[in-house]
């Protein structure tokens, strides 16, 4: 099959836009793979982050739930107090006394900072891809 703008393929248009089998690394340089590759790792990590961060906010609230019923049928006593202050203790990265977007904000750029690669292209495309498939897109 042609195209129907003279024949021309678009691995052709690929290779003149690139500068030909001649270029810098033919038609697609090896940066371009490594951010390709690394985005697409980059986001499975943060799909798989994001259904992590899901079950544990499912367990988290079922537990909550359950020791609430608990607790009212007077089964067991809850220091809701110390409870709270040791979640701060545990969840407050930036130390300001508060549970935030910033803590949430970093805590995120800590996993995708473990998880990503050393290079520069693959970091910003793992970087990149971790973001789009965390968030949902």
């Amino acid at each position: 099959l042609e195209a129907a703008d003279g024949g021309e393929s678009g691995a052709s248009k690929l290779e003149a836009a690139d500068g030909g089998a001649g270029g810098a690394g033919g038609p697609l340089a090896p940066e371009v793979v490594s951010g390709g590759a690394s985005g697409v790792l980059g986001f499975s990590c943060g799909r798989a982050c994001r259904a992590a961060e899901e079950a544990a906010a499912l367990g988290l609230g079922a537990a909550f739930v359950c020791a609430t019923l608990l607790s009212r049928a007077g089964y067991v006593a809850i220091d809701h107090s110390k409870v709270e202050k040791d979640l701060v203790s545990l969840l407050d990265h930036n130390k300001d006394g508060r549970i935030d977007r910033d803590d949430y904000a970093f805590a995120l750029r800590r996993v995708a900072s473990a998880l990503g690669g050393h290079g520069v292209s693959s970091s910003a495309g793992f970087a990149a891809g971790f973001v789009l498939g965390f968030m949902g897109h």
